[in-house]
């Protein structure tokens, strides 16, 4: 679910587990690559874009 952009908060929705069992989770089982951090100046960009317009 986190390669597909899900945040801890909808990945915990979803699966019932908690935030600390699902940093574990990640931190065992998800590689860190640049696809992720990409990812994350896009939601970052579009975040500032949607605030900084209005």
């Amino acid at each position: 679910m986190a390669r597909t952009n899900a945040n801890q908060f909808e990945i915990a929705t979803f699966t019932g587990h908690s935030f600390t069992s699902i940093t574990k989770i990640l931190k065992h089982y998800l590689a860190l690559d640049q696809t992720m951090g990409n990812n994350a100046i896009k939601k970052m960009v579009k975040y500032l874009e949607g605030n900084l317009m209005k």
